[in-house]
């Protein structure tokens, strides 16, 4: 028997007189609305008593600064949480997703962005996303810390965080957390909760670290962040690590700001570069078991890395490691701070080198190993794959250099990079 045509099944449906969406389970029909923009969702009151006052309860509101004016915009949303019923949010969103045509007063689309948030934290909210990426200036995203028993994942992106507005401490339920092209003013971030963070293409505009304070992070990725790299307190609990410095930020650099300004840095005593301590980075990651660390662009001689490798203490779990140029001198293959590294990794069994630039060693090998202890692996150390372009020429001198240097020739395997390859997650 050939299938019904669609004509068919509408004529039979209307003629039955039989509503099936509507007798659908609230759950249901919640779930079809959250599909839909808020505003579209909203006019499906008019569809059928059934429908009158279902939007009322949706557990889900994504909420888009649409092409309308700013003052319609502001009455649309404060309407909508003014007419909805008290049942508790699971998500709750607000961004532009297209180019904004804002008045003079840019800050106009989002006047009412603090009282939004404080409604969906009294909601009971789970997961709270503010994004804004077509906005002339960034808006303030909240006026002190967030207080929710509630909350579990907060995704920002383009907003601006400053004073106590990173202080997590009173959210015991948070575990994700992550901030995109935002203007990161506070001084701390404090959570007992947090297990995955990931900051990237942020901007530091502070002349002092943020300093990051979360002891039970799982997961942490740092990636293309401009102005001071944050320093890491202590993350007993770290499994996974991702940081990657942008070469033309100021982020690259051990130093502080003070010497954009003609001073003087002292940099074991200036407490603008490290603080209490002398690790910037590698003193909250010494607990992890996998670490990827990128250096954006041609590599520095001197950079937080480096400088980091001078003071860190022994990575005592770590068993991938992946590096890039900055670990090795390239134009004089020289790999002494990679040996001073694989020597702080007692159970290290996979590290990968990503070579980028094209190797121009013309000295001796014993010469560039004459100042380095002989590095002998542990029962533990099982690999070294050496991931190179096409176009990186005179890898082999590399090999050459490291075998000198003690690491067995059958571990060492050169691989040929197609693909931009990231750290798996």
């Amino acid at each position: 028997m050939p299938p019904r045509s669609n004509k068919k099944l509408k004529l039979m449906a209307a003629e039955s007189g039989e509503d099936r969406i509507s007798a659908l389970s609230d759950t249901a029909i919640h779930r079809v609305l959250s599909f839909l923009p808020v505003y579209e969702a909203v006019q499906t009151c008019l569809l059928a008593r059934r429908w009158r006052q279902i939007w009322k309860s949706m557990p889900v509101l994504c909420v888009e600064v649409a092409r309308r004016s700013p003052a319609e915009f502001n009455k649309f949303v404060n309407h909508l949480l003014f007419f909805r019923d008290q049942t508790p949010l699971d998500e709750f969103e607000v961004r532009t997703r297209m180019a904004y045509n804002a008045s003079a007063d840019s800050v106009e689309p989002v006047r009412y962005l603090q009282m939004w948030i404080r409604y969906a934290l009294m909601r009971k909210v789970l997961v709270l996303r503010v994004r804004f990426g077509y906005l002339d200036k960034r808006p303030r995203f909240f006026n002190g810390p967030l207080i929710s028993q509630d909350l579990v994942t907060l995704e920002l992106y383009g907003v601006v965080l400053d004073r106590c507005s990173m202080d997590f401490s009173r959210c015991p339920l948070l575990e994700d957390l992550e901030i995109s092209h935002c203007r990161i003013s506070a001084h701390k971030m404090s959570s007992q909760s947090i297990r995955r963070l990931w900051i990237h293409s942020s901007e530091f505009p502070n002349a002092a670290r943020l300093q990051v304070l979360a002891p039970n992070l799982f997961a942490l990725r740092l990636e293309r962040n401009d102005g001071l790299t944050p320093f890491l307190g202590s993350m007993p609990l770290l499994v996974k690590a991702y940081v990657a410095l942008e070469r033309r930020s100021l982020s690259i650099w051990h130093c502080c700001r003070r010497t954009d300004q003609g001073l003087y840095c002292n940099l074991d005593l200036c407490i603008d570069c490290y603080d209490s301590e002398k690790c910037v980075v590698f003193g909250g990651l010494s607990n992890a078991t996998k670490i990827k660390l990128k250096i954006i662009g041609r590599w520095s001689s001197e950079n937080i890395f480096k400088r980091d490798l001078k003071w860190c203490p022994p990575f005592s779990k770590l068993k991938t490691l992946v590096l890039d140029d900055w670990v090795v001198d390239v134009a004089n293959c020289d790999v002494r701070g990679l040996i001073c590294f694989l020597q702080l990794t007692p159970i290290l069994e996979k590290l990968i080198l990503d070579i980028y630039e094209e190797i121009t060693f013309e000295k001796k090998i014993d010469k560039s190993c004459s100042l380095v202890e002989q590095f002998i692996p542990s029962e533990h150390f099982k690999i070294v794959q050496v991931t190179c372009s096409k176009d990186a020429k005179n890898v082999h001198k590399l090999v050459e250099t490291l075998i000198a240097c003690g690491i067995p020739t059958d571990i060492i395997n050169i691989r040929r990079r197609k693909v931009v390859e990231m750290l798996q997650w």
